[in-house]
């Protein structure tokens, strides 16, 4: 907030408004922030030899890869071993700790390392080469950080599927029981029949293919003014919509948007998504086990009631996201056959890409239709009520009158009295 300055100006609000006394304590330990200590890069905790000569066992893409690295990690390793033994993360964040498990060594780098040492004991290792062998002796590293992680990640995959399951089964249900949906079809249905009543074919027909809906504002009036598109949202508005024009208007249809989305997603994938998590929650079980069993006991706490409580609860949350996926597909296939839609040419079985592509067109341009339809009726009100008002006014000026003053009256004695 800036401070008050002293302008020539008209008076404002904060020349009156006074100092308030506040608890600048609390203030302070509530909102300000504290200051952080500055770390050094990790590279500089990491032992500098004096010895023109150093030991350098890995290739130099590889050196380079973790010299940029801890160069730029500003953490000790300390906060590395808190993370991966004790699972506090408050000092290095999951995103630093995938870097590190990325780059961690494999087996044949640290006997690599070691056997070198050995050769040349008084060459001390080059600094990425350090680093490998620091990570290497942290009980488990890579088996507790795979289960880290994977833990981070875990209930964010189950979410992101369930919720696009969700999203095709709110669709589904409503284009199945919405009673606008089905009031505009019965519309469209019997403009339909209407147009074609000359065809024996066509003017009697008990339905019509979705494909249909995208073509309707393609179909021109006679006098090419309009479409049936247009024509078909007032006769909607005109029929079934009581709130037109005011803000108690609801939208009859799905929202574009949400239909666009239910039309990207593939069951498939969100199968082997499915797949995917458990696999590696199965491989998580078995790292923890290993963890467990190769781990002193001292090593063991928090890592292991953690983990443990993690897989029970993640096999129950992947059972409930396998049946949600048996359910919503079983929901989609009823909508498909709801509509009596059929495979496009050449796929075994209708797509929710298929499917909802044939409604996403169709809500769009009806909803654009619809809007300045409703816009219209508005203006329509307010004017049409400014008119009530006006000839309210108009009537109640013309409806007042004067009376004549009555002789002997009240009035006429008090205007007798002021003439003398």
């Amino acid at each position: 907030m800036s401070a008050r300055k002293q302008t020539d100006r008209e008076p404002a609000l904060w020349d009156n408004l006074d100092d308030v006394e506040l608890d600048t304590s609390q203030l302070e330990e509530m909102f300000c922030k504290k200051a952080a200590t500055k770390k050094k890069p990790l590279s500089d905790t990491i032992k500098k030899s004096k010895a023109k000569k150093v030991t350098k066992c890995l290739e130099d893409k590889r050196s380079q890869s973790i010299g940029i690295l801890i160069s730029g990690l500003r953490i000790e390793m300390n906060d590395i071993y808190n993370a991966v033994l004790r699972l506090d993360t408050s000092e290095i964040d999951i995103e630093n700790l995938q870097s590190i498990y990325d780059i961690r060594p494999t087996a044949e780098e640290i006997k690599k390392i070691k056997s070198a040492q050995e050769k040349d004991k008084d060459a001390p290792l080059d600094k990425p080469e350090q680093f490998l062998i620091h990570l290497s002796e942290i009980n488990c590293f890579a088996e507790r950080v795979y289960c880290i992680l994977f833990q981070t990640t875990f209930q964010d995959n189950v979410t992101s599927v369930n919720e696009k399951l969700a999203t095709i089964g709110q669709i589904c249900q409503e284009l199945e029981s919405s009673e606008s949906v089905q009031n505009i079809l019965r519309l469209i249905l019997g403009i339909g029949n209407y147009l074609n009543g000359g065809s024996r074919t066509r003017g009697q027909a008990d339905g019509f293919g979705l494909d249909i809906l995208a073509k309707l504002k393609d179909v021109k009036s006679s006098d090419n003014n309009t479409n049936l598109l247009s024509y078909l949202v007032k006769s909607y508005i005109s029929k079934f919509d009581s709130d037109a024009g005011t803000d108690k208007t609801k939208y009859p249809l799905p929202q574009p948007a949400i239909v666009s989305q239910s039309a990207h997603i593939r069951f498939e994938d969100l199968q082997k998504e499915w797949k995917k998590t458990t696999r590696e929650l199965n491989d998580c079980e078995k790292k923890v086990i290993h963890v467990v069993t190769n781990s002193e006991e001292d090593q063991l706490q928090p890592f292991k009631d953690n983990m443990e409580n993690f897989i029970i609860s993640a096999k129950e949350e992947l059972l409930k996201l396998e049946i949600n996926l048996q359910c919503f597909q079983q929901k989609f296939d009823q909508a498909v056959k709801f509509f009596c839609v059929q495979p496009k040419s050449g796929d075994k079985e209708v797509t929710p890409a298929y499917f909802f592509g044939l409604w996403v067109q169709f809500c769009n341009d009806f909803k654009s239709e619809w809007k300045k339809e409703q816009q219209k009726i508005t203006r329509r009100n307010i004017e049409e009520a400014q008119k009530r008002t006006k000839a309210i006014q108009e009537e109640k000026r013309r409806s007042f009158t004067t009376s004549a003053v009555k002789a002997g009256g009240l009035k006429a004695k008090i205007a007798a009295a002021k003439s003398k």
